[in-house]
């Protein structure tokens, strides 16, 4: 709307003292009312489209992020049980040495195991044919869990020849300390279930006598694997080399165009653990505020053809050059009023701010998001005047405001922020600012300078080595910088438009006049404090009109309040 009547106004329709027949004004408002129209919707477009744009590469970014933390903590709660199982065929290593002239001990060892670690599901000593020749060419004593119970049995025999089996000749020939984890299989003693077998040579001197081994079942994982739920509906699986799933913490078979998928193998075997989240459950919550916002904005434009076209009706049964100007200025003080609508007014206890336009509309801005004990802000100025300044200005809080809740640093704020606005910057505006993040409890403020006036910090002038402007290139690498923000500590933002105020006698009021009018009033509550600078800057102006937006934001860590 506010576009369609800065280009009325520039086809020079309602300049006062200028005759103009019915006819011309509804031949200019066909011409420039239609592509004004056009353009407005244009740029709405392109708004969602940016804010789309940045959504989903945000989702993306935080869902590859978050699973992969999740991966970590299941490997790390799965390496425990592996650990655990390592300390356990370690003891029983040493209480088997200790008794090998008694071999009807060796079942009452693998019994004490058993009992004293819940989590394990069998353990077992499978000595070398005829070690005792008293138990024949096989001896493996053997004890597992079933249920509640603890059986206690030996196994070894002609029908069950553990010699042959791989776990068996793994451990006869393993020289690792911790001992050599299979891969899974199915163990048809112990009813057909996923086993994993830690295994490791009993020695007697230099020679080997027996192999320990210790099973475990991969279902005694699967409440690690349910616990993995970053978004609502993720499954969790252990899958096997061959792809084939072991255990499941749901279905077991997933489309692979509905879910989005990570995985990480564990270090003692072949097996993958894979999470899978569903992508509605990632990207439901940002397509619904894409389609209210579409929505919202399809509103808009219908409500800005409602206006648009009524105005041109209104115009159309004007005769006078100054009943257009009235109307126009009408319309300018609505897009103030959008305008002024955008800037936040509920601010935080510990931070507060006025923002004055010279104009019905003007370029300066500020905004601010707050998160637990963290302050993150804006203050900025777009160079130009008018409708384009003001769109600059709108387009740029709207993105700080989706950047500062996907990015921790004021870097990567200004950085993304710069490259959406230098990317689609067709009248070379640009923007100076000042991003920052206030850590309230650490006491410790970061932040960027894009050509932005340094800020007051303690009643004085920060040093600064400003980077270039927003929007003039994209990639720019913005520095970023610390400082001590601690009780009691006051910082003071401001644009331009303070610092270049005229008098009568035209001259500058300039920094030092502010920084002495900053110190007057150092100890007054925010609120107070910002109406005394504008009330002694509107002293030293007199009554000279002043061209420049007036921008101040004044910033307190709240343990001082």
């Amino acid at each position: 709307m506010n576009m369609c009547f800065y280009i009325l106004k520039k086809n020079s329709i309602f300049a006062p003292n200028r005759t103009v027949t019915m006819n011309n004004i509804i031949n200019k408002l066909r011409i420039g009312g239609i592509p004004a129209l056009l353009v407005a919707t244009t740029m709405v477009i392109l708004i969602l489209a940016v804010q789309y744009y940045i959504s989903v590469r945000n989702d993306d970014e935080d869902a590859r992020k978050l699973v992969n933390r999740e991966l970590i903590i299941v490997e790390q709660q799965i390496m425990s049980e592996f650990k655990n199982a390592e300390f356990a065929i370690e003891e029983m290593a040493d209480q088997a040495y200790l008794s090998l002239a008694d071999a009807d001990k060796m079942l009452d060892i693998t019994h004490y195991i058993i009992k004293e670690n819940p989590n394990i599901k069998g353990a077992a000593i499978a000595f070398v044919p005829y070690f005792y020749p008293e138990k024949g060419h096989w001896f493996e004593p053997r004890c597992i869990r079933e249920d509640n119970e603890i059986i206690s049995e030996d196994i070894g025999g002609i029908h069950h020849d553990y010699t042959k089996l791989n776990w068996y000749r793994e451990g006869i020939k393993n020289k690792k300390k911790n001992g050599h984890w299979s891969n899974p299989y199915i163990d048809d003693t112990q009813n057909g279930i996923y086993i994993l077998s830690l295994t490791r040579p009993l020695h007697r001197g230099k020679k080997v006598v027996g192999v320990l081994c210790i099973d475990m079942e991969l279902a005694q994982l699967e409440k690690i694997l349910k616990e993995a739920e970053p978004y609502p509906g993720s499954i969790c699986q252990l899958i096997n080399d061959k792809g084939e799933v072991l255990i499941s913490s749901g279905e077991t078979k997933l489309s692979n165009t509905n879910y989005f998928r990570d995985s990480k193998k564990l270090k003692y075997s072949d097996v993958v653990v894979q999470l899978s989240c569903p992508k509605k459950a990632i990207y439901g919550q940002s397509t619904v505020l894409n389609l209210v916002t579409l929505g919202l904005l399809l509103l808009g434009m219908l409500l800005l053809a409602f206006i648009v076209r009524r105005t041109i009706y209104t115009i159309t049964s004007l005769n006078a050059a100054q009943q257009q100007k009235k109307i126009m200025d009408r319309e300018m003080r609505i897009a103030h009023g959008i305008q002024m609508d955008i800037v936040r007014r509920d601010f935080p206890e510990e931070l507060h701010a006025t923002l004055l336009p010279m104009k019905e509309v003007g370029g300066d801005l500020y905004d601010f998001y707050q998160e637990n004990d963290t302050l993150y802000f804006i203050i900025g100025d777009v160079s130009g005047k008018g409708i384009p300044a003001a769109m600059m200005m709108s387009a740029t809080v709207n993105l700080f405001r989706m950047a500062a809740r996907h990015f921790s640093t004021p870097a990567e704020i200004m950085g993304e922020i710069n490259d959406v606005l230098s990317e689609r910057n067709p009248s070379l505006l640009f923007v100076t600012a000042f991003v920052g993040k206030i850590d309230m409890k650490h006491e410790l403020m970061t932040y960027c300078n894009a050509g932005h006036n340094p800020p007051i910090l303690n009643n004085s002038f920060m040093e600064m080595d400003p980077d270039i402007p927003l929007g003039y290139q994209t990639n720019f690498p913005y520095r970023q910088y610390g400082a001590f923000f601690p009780e009691g500590s006051r910082l003071v933002l401001y644009t331009d438009g303070i610092t270049e105020a005229r008098n009568s006698a035209h001259q500058l009021m300039g920094e030092d006049y502010l920084l002495n009018i900053v110190q007057a009033h150092y100890t007054e509550p925010l609120s107070t404090m910002i109406d005394s600078i504008i009330d002694d800057t509107n002293k030293f102006a007199g009554k000279t009109i002043q061209m420049d937006d007036i921008t101040l934001m004044c910033i307190t860590n709240k343990i001082a309040l």
